[in-house]
């Protein structure tokens, strides 16, 4: 394996260890993929951390304004990640 002198961000690395996973196994969700193609990469650049625990998609937010108003669109944010995966029952904000 030939090693990458590039650094990479953390997201990053979740991501390429996620997707490789999603080529083996077809179940594993990958959390950061879904924030991605659910809200785009600016708001996923003001993200912290994102994880699922219990079928629940869990988001840290920097910023409050933002946080704020994310809490106020969950339901809709909740609709477009049901598309993507079913396996979400439920998103938090913190």
């Amino acid at each position: 394996m030939k090693r990458d002198s590039k650094t990479k961000k953390i997201n990053q690395i979740f991501s390429d260890f996620f997707n490789q996973k999603n080529s083996n196994q077809g179940d594993v969700v990958n959390p950061l993929t879904i924030w991605i193609k659910v809200m785009g990469k600016h708001i996923v650049s003001e993200t912290k951390a994102i994880y699922i625990k219990r079928n629940i998609l869990f988001i840290s937010i920097k910023n409050p304004y933002l946080r704020s108003d994310l809490i106020s669109q969950k339901e809709k944010i909740l609709i477009r990640i049901n598309k993507i995966s079913s396996s979400i029952n439920d998103v938090r904000f913190h």
